[in-house]
């Protein structure tokens, strides 16, 4: 491989050195997703109508270390009444499901707040991120596609800052591009402060939540004529090399 294609939020200026490969920026986000061809429900703040709040996440449990399920638990027990949804086609397994939730609970978590669900065809499963107020994202190992759908659906996700590595940073970049940089907290106790805060003020995340928008994110043709022009230096690059 002679380069990586990333951007200047998920490979920083100074961090080229963690690669074997040269480093080639896109403009923007070098992610994109695709929406799906039916409309996604968007409707009020979640918690407005239920009295509580629900946080959800929905990537692989392999990312669910000890760490984030012990700033999860500390989370719902300083936001009384929480729930916490976990979803993914791997918790379908019942000792998957268990092994989270005994993890959970040795966390300090409140298993009688925590919603654990499998998988769901598509277009359901994207309906359910509009029963979710704000999506917490697993660290080191962010989500990426999750995060993208949950742009999609309007639902915010609060996300930590990468400790080095493009996988570490895939929710960096993709708030960013999504005019949601004040969402990627600085460390682990920066984290549970703003999922707790946020979780409070539903003055301000009830206006988040409405103007959520996945702008470029998802231009494809955009996309595409980004990499059309990487390609064309790196060809460039690669004849002038020659």
């Amino acid at each position: 491989m002679d380069w990586i294609i990333a951007d200047a939020v998920s490979v920083p200026p100074g961090e080229e050195g963690l690669y074997t490969e040269r480093v080639m920026r896109l403009p923007g986000c070098y992610l994109c997703i695709t929406p799906p061809g039916f409309a996604l429900p968007r409707g009020a703040l979640p918690m407005l109508a239920r009295g509580h709040a629900t946080f959800g996440c929905f990537n692989a449990p392999m990312k669910l270390n000890e760490d984030v399920l012990g700033a999860w638990a500390r989370i719902l027990a300083a936001v009384p009444r929480a729930r916490l949804l976990l979803k993914s086609r791997a918790l379908e397994d019942a000792g998957t499901a268990g092994a989270i939730r005994a993890r959970f609970a040795a966390a300090g978590g409140d298993l009688a707040r925590l919603d654990i669900e499998g998988h769901s065809p598509r277009p359901a499963y994207l309906a359910r991120y509009a029963d979710v107020d704000m999506m917490l994202d697993p660290f080191p190992f962010p989500g990426g596609t999750t995060t993208a759908e949950a742009i999609l659906a309007g639902v915010p996700t609060l996300t930590l800052r990468g400790r080095g590595g493009i996988m570490s940073r895939n929710g960096e970049t993709l708030l960013t591009a999504a005019g949601l940089a004040d969402w990627i907290a600085q460390d682990v106790e920066d984290y549970v402060v703003q999922a707790v805060s946020r979780a409070r003020d539903t003055q301000t995340l009830a206006p988040v939540r409405a103007r959520l928008v996945p702008g470029a994110l998802a231009d494809g043709p955009g996309m595409a004529r980004r990499l059309a022009a990487a390609w064309r230096a790196m060809w460039r690059d690669w004849c002038a090399r020659g």
